[in-house]
């Protein structure tokens, strides 16, 4: 199985916690719960035997290579193990693992070791495919997060520029539809008439000037 666990290098890890953002919450526990309540919480065997009967649609789709659209009512994520091929692949390294670990053993009993941390590089060393596969799941989950948020804030700023430019039409209507109307109504106004009238004024300004005198 697996012969090269002893070259198997071990990245550490850091846990961090961020304490400003320290959230509790109370859970109760199952045995405080009423019936309905546990029914409503918890999955129920017939759950998950209709959760078993709604995948196979998919996973016959799967198994033919079709391209099966991502949305909020079917996904084919988890579902990677429930093929053929990725039933058997996944199996392959379960025994794969626990044959490696039980090698080790019988070679720590015939030699009269007691090393666990020897049998945990060897069980690493076959599972390591196992863990880049996930993280490059995890990663390529985080592109299409990344890529949803983006689309959906591009969304947004379009729908709030097309509002803006909507409102500066509106405007633009109205301050034209009162230039038509002003220009309307001095057309209606004869320029003779306008004339007439400022004669008018002055001959009665004359008028009264000539009565104060």
């Amino acid at each position: 199985m697996c012969s090269t666990y002893s070259a198997f290098s071990i990245r550490k890890r850091k846990i961090r916690f961020n304490l400003k953002k320290n959230e509790t919450f109370e859970i109760p526990h199952i045995d405080d719960l009423k019936k309905e309540e546990i029914h409503d919480v918890w999955y129920q065997r017939d759950d998950y035997e209709r959760m078993k009967i709604q995948f196979i649609p998919l996973i016959r789709k799967m198994m033919k290579g079709e391209v099966i659209e991502e949305n909020n009512q079917q996904t084919v994520r988890g579902l990677e193990f429930r093929t053929r091929d990725g039933a058997i692949r996944r199996q392959h390294n379960k025994l794969e693992g626990i044959t490696t670990v039980i090698e080790e053993q019988d070679r720590q009993h015939n030699e009269d070791e007691l090393d666990n941390e020897q049998l945990r590089e060897a069980y690493l060393a076959c599972s390591s495919h196992c863990m880049e596969e996930a993280y490059a799941l995890g990663k390529r989950d985080e592109r299409e997060v990344k890529e949803l948020i983006a689309a959906e804030q591009a969304e947004t700023e379009s729908s709030a520029k097309e509002t803006a430019e909507e409102a500066i039409i509106s405007e633009v209507t109205v301050t034209d539809t009162k230039k038509r109307g002003l220009s309307k109504l001095f057309k209606s106004v004869r320029p003779g008439a306008i004339l007439d009238d400022i004669k008018s004024i002055a001959v009665a300004r004359r008028a009264v000037v000539g009565q104060a005198a």
